[in-house]
């Protein structure tokens, strides 16, 4: 038999900070019944990203020089305000499709699933999971 869990999670965000997402996720795998299945995660956002990481703060401030150096927020840019936002949120992605195994989450020993905000603003983000398996 097939379970099916479809659920979304709230995360009040801050301008050039980032989330670990991975227990909140793996909470509602484990509350799903899937034991061996996928999991897709998707970020209901233009100018936040969706990766897989390791949680090092050190290296996410890196990851966030990177990204200053390639769309920096001092460039002239067509799009108003926050472009540089937008840019880094179409290279990160919003959207990652996980393995399921034995009813957690198939992550390397290092790997973490982590939002960063790119946004100017405070904000509360959306995050809609739907587990799937059996």
């Amino acid at each position: 038999m097939e379970n099916f869990k479809v659920a979304s999670l709230k995360v009040k965000t801050q301008p050039k900070k980032y989330y670990n997402l991975t227990n909140m996720i793996e909470e509602q795998v484990r509350g799903s019944g899937v034991k061996n299945g996928f999991c897709i995660v998707l970020l209901k956002a233009t100018t936040a990203g969706l990766i897989l990481n390791e949680d090092d703060p050190m290296l996410i401030e890196d990851l966030f020089d990177v990204f200053e150096k390639i769309s920096g927020e001092d460039e002239i840019w067509h799009h108003a305000d926050n472009a540089w936002s937008h840019i880094r949120s179409a290279l990160t992605g919003t959207s990652q499709f996980i393995q399921i195994s034995d009813g957690r989450l198939n992550l390397g020993a290092w790997q973490s699933i982590l939002l960063l905000e790119f946004d100017v603003r405070p904000r509360e983000r959306q995050i809609d999971l739907l587990i799937f398996g059996k």
